[in-house]
């Protein structure tokens, strides 16, 4: 018998299920997922850059991503499994000190993102999922995931900032968790030590395509895949940005995996 179990849930059989069709994983905390419900969002900017405009609303399905990018310790228990491989020389000694187990796996390539997702039975979002998932639901405009607020060195310390003056100082890996402030609506930590891969393939006019509001998987074709957030030497990009790579070239390359939720008939 179907029964409402709360006034946050859906109808369901058993337990209850948020807006997304499931529930969000709480453990283990560097795995945590969050759910971003069905509807509209504010994709693009008219004035960031040609790749970006138009600014549009596009629908997505619900679907579920996660709260942190996949750190050294996660990617590590992939690579004992058999399943991972080695991201590049210049990480290697990361993967097995506990000083950096909390801190962003980089160098990864796209297609060891796109095993690595797997293996914890998830994928890869989508462009759009990504960029939902930093600047919320329509009619959020925002250009920062924080807010409408630019970078400042109180919230995040990046170059210009006190202590901050050489690459060493900013072009550094941090915790996961290490700049709560900047979290995204749905609760993301969205300024981290590196990019993340998404599925869809680079496209410099794919926003203007009609087909692209509803569900977009980007482009059929094309040699270069999209990269998208907002590295902590970086944090003056904003939301809107785009950044394509080769996807063989991992070069300061993290992931962070999505599942499907509900899917809009």
């Amino acid at each position: 018998m179907l029964e409402d179990c709360s006034a946050e849930c859906a109808w369901v059989t058993s337990a209850c299920v948020d807006a997304c069709g499931d529930t969000a994983r709480t453990t283990p905390w560097d795995a945590e997922d969050v759910c971003v419900p069905a509807g509209p969002f504010i994709r693009g900017s008219n004035t960031r850059s040609a790749d970006s405009d138009p600014q549009s609303e596009v629908t997505l399905s619900s679907f579920y991503i996660d709260r942190y990018p996949v750190t050294y310790a996660r990617y590590a228990a992939c690579m004992d499994a058999g399943v991972c491989t080695l991201p590049s020389a210049a990480v290697e000694a990361r993967l097995t000190d506990p000083a950096t187990a909390a801190v962003p796996v980089q160098d990864v390539t796209a297609d060891q993102a796109r095993v690595f997702c797997e293996w914890v039975d998830r994928r890869l979002p989508t462009e759009a999922e990504w960029e939902k998932s930093a600047r919320g639901p329509a009619p959020r405009t925002y250009l920062y995931a924080w807010g409408s607020d630019t970078p400042r060195c109180s919230l995040i310390p990046t170059r210009g900032c006190p202590g901050v003056t050489t690459p060493s100082d900013f072009m550094i890996a941090d915790r996961v968790d290490a700049f709560p402030g900047t979290a995204s609506y749905y609760g993301m930590d969205m300024v981290i030590g590196a990019q993340t891969w998404v599925s869809d393939r680079y496209g410099g006019e794919y926003y203007a395509d009609l087909a692209s509001l509803v569900d977009p998987r980007g482009p059929v074709t094309g040699d270069l895949r999209v990269a998208r957030g907002m590295p902590r030497w970086f944090s003056r990009n904003a939301i809107p940005d785009r950044f394509f790579q080769l996807p063989e070239s991992g070069s300061m390359r993290s992931i962070r995996c999505a599942r499907d939720g509900w899917r809009t008939p």
